[in-house]
Order: C-alpha cells, then sequence, then structure tokens
C-alpha cells in the first residue's frame, strides 16, 4: 500500500543512497603537502566518493576498493525501492529492512577501515558520511512501521 509511512521512508532512503553516489564521503590531505611552502594545486586534497577517488593534483580518477562501496550503496537503495512493493508479504519486508540496516554497516565498516588505512593522510568527513547514518535510522522507523501493521493484522485474526 502506497499510503503507509514505512513506504515514505523507504523512498527517502532511496533517494538518499542515489544522492550519496555524487557527493564526497571524505576529503584526505597529506600533511606534507598542504605545508604553507607549498603552492599551486599540489596541496590539493583527494576526495573520496562512493565510486571512486578524484586526485585534482593528477586531474585523475582512481577507481578499485571504492567501487565496493558504490556497488553496497546502489545496492541497497535498490533493496528499498523493491521492499515498497513486497506490501503484500510483511515478513519479507522486515528481512529487506534488516538487510538493507546490515549492509549499510557494512558500508561504514568499510569507510572506518579506509580512514584507518589512510592514518598518514587527515582524514576530514564531508557530508555524504551523514547519509549511509541516516538511512540507518529511516529503515528502522520503516521496521517499525512494517511490525505495527503486521501486529495489527495479526490481533484482527484473532478476533476473527
Amino acid at each position: 500500500m502506497w499510503q503507509r509511512k514505512q513506504t515514505i521512508y523507504l523512498l527517502l532512503i532511496t533517494t538518499l543512497l542515489l544522492c550519496m553516489q555524487v557527493l564526497p564521503v571524505v576529503l584526505f590531505k597529506d600533511p606534507i603537502m598542504m605545508a604553507p611552502q607549498v603552492s599551486g594545486m599540489q596541496g590539493m586534497p583527494r576526495e573520496l566518493y562512493p565510486a571512486f577517488i578524484f586526485d585534482p593534483n593528477l586531474e585523475e580518477y582512481t577507481y578499485g576498493w571504492m567501487t565496493s562501496l558504490a556497488v553496497i550503496s546502489v545496492a541497497v537503495a535498490l533493496l528499498a525501492f523493491l521492499t515498497i512493493f513486497d506490501y503484500k508479504n510483511r515478513r519479507r519486508q522486515m528481512r529487506g529492512c534488516r538487510l538493507g540496516q546490515f549492509l549499510l554497516l557494512v558500508w561504514c565498516v568499510v569507510c572506518g577501515m579506509v580512514a584507518y588505512v589512510e592514518k598518514q593522510w587527515t582524514v576530514t568527513p564531508q557530508f555524504g558520511i551523514c547519509l549511509p547514518v541516516v538511512s540507518i535510522v529511516l529503515y528502522w522507523l520503516a521496521y517499525k512501521g512494517i511490525k505495527h501493521d503486521d501486529d495489527l493484522v495479526r490481533s484482527a485474526d484473532r478476533l476473527r
């Protein structure tokens, strides 16, 4: 049913995670390159996006392990969108919400591991890093709404 509040939450999750693909997640600044005597583009920080790293010093995009972040976030966005249409099977909808939460937690762990591995760089979080956390909260709210609907249906079945 489209008029349920969890539909709005799941649509918000889809929108946030797709918008996250074009927002930088983390800036890496090299402490040596950021020295005051360095001038020009050599002191520019690298931007980490979910799918790639943009290095303005070399003006190139680097792909690799970051692509896994993009795959996870797009998969979760697709899962949230498909979960909307599974309203006849509330149990499967709840499992989809839990799976989406788990995948977003994996995304956060991978991003944290990257920040730990790149510890020689100064790591500055950007706006895109908060979108998965907001999506986890929205998934929790959607799960609560689906659970409430399931409890209502079960209590109505007991009364019959």
